[in-house]
């Protein structure tokens, strides 16, 4: 058996893609700071990571109900995917994504910096604090 789970936050770099037309989607990239020795400098070196998030349905719906945008620093949960896709040259081109099933608005950017949002834990139900299913359990089983 193979567990597919990941919890990243980071703030979201600029204002997300959606479609409400049909089915609900949602895409945007989060920046995610990772610090790590670097041994040439023997100094502790922050790096960013690029992290690309996608949702639909009832997630989507909610996270643009929320008003995640730019700035907003958001805590997700969900799942590794990859996709395929075609570039300029013709050539193909494989990305990975995290397929968010659940988030935590850690702040949101109309609140700045300095001031703290209480977490809003938002499941696949979008009831909060589940997973979208009574068990609570992030693969639906």
């Amino acid at each position: 058996m193979s567990i597919n789970f990941v919890q990243v936050d980071g703030n979201i770099t600029r204002e997300p893609r959606t479609d409400v037309t049909g089915y609900p989607k949602w895409s945007a990239t989060i920046a995610n700071p990772e610090v790590r020795w670097n041994t040439e400098t023997q100094q502790e070196t922050v790096y960013t990571n690029w992290i690309f998030l996608t949702a639909a349905g009832a997630v989507a719906e909610q996270l643009i109900n929320d008003g995640v945008g730019k700035g907003s620093k958001i805590l997700v949960r969900g799942s590794i995917g990859t996709y395929v896709k075609e570039d300029v040259s013709g050539g193909k081109e494989t990305k990975t994504q995290v397929n968010v099933l659940g988030y935590d608005i850690q702040r949101h950017a109309s609140q700045g910096g300095s001031q703290q949002q209480q977490p809003q834990t938002v499941g696949q139900s979008g009831n909060s604090g589940t997973w979208g299913n009574q068990g609570g359990d992030p693969s639906g089983g």
